[in-house]
């Protein structure tokens, strides 16, 4: 199971060309081990998250945001929230479980919506 991430997929203003240039690739990078790997009943996955709320991204945002800019933020999404540490995990389990044995080379977008195809 690979970490990529939003701004890998659909670029950042924040985090920059070489972040989004190397989260872009690790979604590439699942591709191609899930077709090298799947012969030998391997899967490979990528989870792109977008803001996940941790202790930290939680104190950053409350200092670095106005109340105005982040319910502007939370308006873009769909599900009106960002994700949660215990989102990831479920994510990470399920690609780790039985039930996701014949998903191979998916990169899910772990954001409430916010970049839907």
């Amino acid at each position: 199971i690979n970490f990529g991430s939003k701004a890998g997929r659909f670029g950042s203003l924040i985090a920059g060309a070489n972040y989004a240039a190397a989260k872009g690739a690790i979604a590439a990078l699942t591709r191609q081990m899930a077709m090298e790997f799947g012969p030998r009943g391997i899967t490979v996955n990528c989870i792109c998250p977008g803001v996940v709320m941790n202790e930290r991204t939680r104190a950053l945002w409350a200092q670095r945001r106005t109340l105005q800019e982040r319910e502007r933020v939370l308006s873009e999404i769909p599900l009106r929230r960002h994700a949660e540490v215990e989102d990831v995990a479920a994510a990470v389990a399920f690609f780790a479980s039985e039930d996701a044995s014949f998903i191979t080379g998916v990169t899910l977008d772990l954001n409430g919506g916010q970049t839907m195809a």
